[in-house]
C-alpha cells in the first residue's frame, strides 16, 4: 500500500471534500469533513474507525484529492451532489433508492392524464410524488383513487380530436372514457387536479370543491351528475379514513424526521403531513457498520436531493439528530423555505415520539428476523437489565375453587425445551384465588431448582395482569439472584415489566417479540389446560364408579387404572371386566347396567 504521510502532510485543516481513488484513477470513496486532515488521517489509524469495509477500501487506495469548500453546510451540499455523479462503491448512504415508487401523474405528457407508479422522476414537468416504501399499500391507494375519480388506466394515446371504441372499464363505469369523447378534456383535467391534491395533503380543499360542484349540479337540476359526484365524494371520504391520520389541524404542514437503532442496523424514518394529514411515511435500513454517527445530516440531505414531494413550512428532527441541528438548518434554509428545529416537548414531540415509534416497529418487524436478535429487542422493549436466554413461562387452570392446577413450559433461545416441563397440583390455596395459586406455583418451581442446585431461569412470564405478575414478584422475593419477571395479558396482548414502572406495552401485531411471547404463553396454556382436563376427567371417572353399589376405592382405581376412562370399561363385556383384580361377576354385571344408562 501507498505511504499517503506526505499526502496528508498536505491536506489542510479546513472543511471540504476528500475524494479516494484507485489504481486505475476511479472514484472509491467520496467523503465531507469539518477538519480535512483530521478526517482522512483517521483512515490510516491503526484499527481504523470500526467500519467492516475500511480494511478493504484503504488497501485500494491510490490516490485522495480534496475540494476545500467555505463551511461544512456548503462541504454536504458539495458531497451529495459528487456521490449522486459518480456512484462510488464504497458510499452506502447517497446512492439512489430506484427500488423506491413515486406517483406519476402525466398532466404534461398527455392531454387525458394518467396516475402511474414509476422507479424514476425525470425532468418532464409532470406531477411526482415519493418515494413510498409500501409498494402494496401504494397499489391499492391507486387503485382505489382510479375507481373513485375514474381516472383511465389504459396506455392509449388518446386525443380530443380522435375518437376511439371505449373499453369494458367504461361499460363498468369505472373510467370517464375521454377515449369515446364522452367527457372533455376540461373536465376530465378538474378530476385529475383531484388526484393531485389527494397526493399533496390537500384531501380537505378536494373534499369541499366536490361538495361544492355537487351543490351546484343539483342547483341546476343535473341531478344524475350530482349523484355521481356523491358517489366520488363517498369514495374519496372513505379512502382518507382509510389511509390518513387526522392530526385536527390543518394548518400542520411539516415533515417528520426520526431515527432507532439496535446492535446490526439503523432505521431513517420521514412521516409527511399535509394539511393536517399524515399522507407518507418512508422507512430506509441502514447496517450500522456503514455510516458515522457524524453523519446524520446525510439522511437529510440524501431525503430532500431524491424526494419528489414539495418541501414543508416545518422540519421536526427527533434528538438524535440534535448534534446535528445547526449543519442540517443551515443545509435546509440555503435551499429552501422552511423551519427546522429538534422537537423537545409540545405537538411536534408528539409527532416525533409517532414516527420513533413507526420506526422502531419497522427495524423490528423487517430486520429482526432470529432468535438472538429478538431476545435482544425484547430486553430492550422490556428494559430488562440483561438478556434472557432461558424462559419459563407460568399459567394457571382450574373451574372455580376444583381441579386447581398450574403449567409451566420452558424455552430456550427461543425454541422449547420439553425436558424441562412442569406441572403443579395446586396443594395449598383454598378457594378461587389465582394469585395466590400463582405464588405457590412459582414458588414450588423455584424452590425445587435450589434443592437441586441447577440455575434459575432468565425470565418468568407469567400469563396475567399486574395481580399474577405481583403475585409472582412475591413468590421470588424470596429467593437470592431471582429471575427477571413480566407478564402478558391475553386478548389484549399487552406486555407488563416491572422495568418499565409496570407500563402497558402495546406492540403490532406482526412484531417479532409480541409473537415470541403469544407462541410461548400459548403453550403454557395448552400444557395446563391438559394436565386441568386430565385431573378432572379422571375425578369425574373415579366419582362415578363410586357411585356403583359394591364398588369402593381401591375397585374404582384398578378400573381405571386397566381400562383408562368409565367409557371404556362401559363398552367391555362382564369376562373383560372380571380379568381386574377384585371385580367378580356380580359386580361386572352391576357396572355394565349402571355405566350403559348413561353411554
Amino acid at each position: 500500500m501507498k505511504n499517503f504521510s506526505e499526502i496528508i502532510a498536505g491536506i489542510p485543516e479546513n472543511s471540504g471534500v476528500y475524494i479516494m481513488k484507485d489504481i486505475a484513477d476511479e472514484i472509491l470513496y467520496i467523503g465531507k469533513a469539518i477538519n480535512l486532515k483530521k478526517r482522512v488521517s483517521s483512515y490510516f489509524n491503526d484499527g481504523g474507525d470500526g467500519r467492516f469495509q475500511l480494511p478493504a477500501l484503504v488497501s485500494k487506495i491510490e490516490n485522495i484529492e480534496f475540494i476545500v469548500c467555505q463551511n461544512e453546510t456548503e462541504a454536504l451540499l458539495l458531497e451529495a451532489n459528487l456521490v449522486r455523479a459518480h456512484k462510488p462503491p464504497y458510499n452506502l448512504l447517497l446512492k439512489d433508492d430506484k427500488h423506491y415508487p413515486y406517483i406519476k401523474i402525466t398532466k404534461n405528457s398527455d392531454e387525458f392524464a394518467r396516475i402511474l407508479i414509476v422507479r424514476k422522476v425525470e425532468a418532464d414537468k409532470n406531477a411526482y410524488f415519493g418515494p413510498f416504501t409500501d409498494t402494496t399499500q401504494l397499489r391499492l391507494v391507486v387503485g382505489a383513487l382510479k375507481k373513485i375519480l375514474k381516472i383511465r388506466s389504459c396506455n392509449l394515446n388518446i386525443s380530443s380530436k380522435k375518437t376511439l371504441r371505449p373499453c369494458i372499464n367504461a361499460a363498468m363505469k369505472l373510467c370517464l372514457a375521454p377515449c369515446n369523447q364522452s367527457v372533455s378534456a376540461e373536465d376530465y383535467a378538474i378530476f385529475t387536479e383531484q388526484a393531485i391534491k389527494f397526493f399533496q395533503g390537500q384531501q380537505r380543499e378536494m373534499i369541499s370543491f366536490l361538495e361544492n360542484q355537487m351543490a351546484d349540479l343539483s342547483q341546476n337540476l343535473e341531478y344524475e351528475k350530482a349523484a355521481n359526484i356523491r358517489d366520488i365524494l363517498f369514495g374519496i371520504k372513505k379512502l382518507v379514513r382509510k389511509q390518513n391520520i387526522d392530526f385536527r389541524n390543518p394548518n400542520l404542514d411539516c415533515d417528520v424526521f426520526a431515527a432507532c437503532e439496535q446492535n446490526k442496523f439503523l432505521c431513517f424514518t420521514t412521516m409527511n403531513v399535509r394539511n393536517g394529514n399524515l399522507i407518507n411515511q418512508n422507512n430506509k435500513v441502514i447496517p450500522i457498520t456503514a455510516w458515522h454517527y457524524d453523519d446524520r445530516a446525510k439522511l437529510i440531505v440524501d431525503y430532500y436531493t431524491t424526494s419528489a414531494n414539495a418541501v414543508p413550512k416545518s422540519i421536526v428532527l427527533s434528538q438524535e439528530f440534535s448534534e446535528e441541528e445547526d449543519l442540517i438548518r443551515d443545509f435546509i434554509s440555503q435551499k429552501y423555505k422552511a423551519r427546522t428545529f429538534v422537537a423537545k416537548n409540545g405537538y411536534a414531540a408528539k409527532l416525533v415520539n409517532l414516527a420513533q415509534k413507526n420506526c422502531q416497529i419497522y427495524l423490528a418487524q423487517t430486520y429482526i428476523n432470529n432468535p438472538t436478535e429478538i431476545l435482544e429487542e425484547l430486553a430492550r422493549v422490556c428494559k430488562l437489565p440483561k438478556i434472557p436466554i432461558t424462559i419459563e413461562a407460568f399459567d394457571i387452570s382450574n373451574v372455580g375453587d376444583k381441579f386447581c392446577v398450574a403449567g409451566m413450559v420452558s424455552f430456550v433461545n427461543g425454541m422449547p425445551n420439553k425436558a424441562d416441563y412442569r406441572r403443579f397440583k395446586i396443594k395449598t390455596v383454598s378457594g378461587q384465588n389465582d394469585f395466590a395459586m400463582m405464588m405457590e406455583a412459582v414458588k414450588r418451581r423455584l424452590s425445587r431448582l435450589v434443592k437441586e442446585e441447577k440455575p434459575f431461569p432468565d425470565l418468568l412470564l407469567i400469563d396475567g395482569g399486574k395481580g399474577q405478575l405481583s403475585a409472582a414478584q412475591k413468590a421470588i422475593s424470596q429467593f437470592e439472584n431471582p429471575p427477571m419477571v413480566i407478564s402478558i395479558i391475553e386478548k389484549k396482548e399487552l406486555i407488563i415489566s416491572p422495568h418499565c414502572n409496570f407500563s402497558e406495552i402495546q406492540l403490532g401485531e406482526s412484531h417479532p417479540v409480541r409473537r415470541l411471547l403469544q407462541r410461548i404463553r400459548d403453550e403454557v396454556h395448552r400444557y395446563a389446560i391438559t394436565y386441568h382436563k386430565k385431573i378432572r376427567g379422571r375425578q369425574f371417572n373415579h366419582t362415578i364408579l363410586l357411585d356403583i353399589e359394591g364398588i369402593g376405592e381401591k375397585k374404582a382405581e384398578a378400573l381405571l387404572k386397566t381400562f383408562g376412562s368409565v367409557q371404556e370399561i362401559s363398552e367391555k363385556s362382564v369376562e373383560e371386566l372380571m380379568t381386574v383384580e377384585g371385580i367378580g361377576k356380580k359386580d361386572a354385571e352391576l357396572i355394565l347396567v349402571e355405566l350403559k344408562e348413561m353411554f
